[in-house]
């Protein structure tokens, strides 16, 4: 379960950063 932030930033970053993270 990934938290709201996180699934923010991974939005705004993209997969690329949501992967990296």
């Amino acid at each position: 379960m990934v938290s709201q932030a996180l699934r923010l930033l991974c939005l705004l970053l993209g997969l690329q950063g949501c992967l990296a993270a």
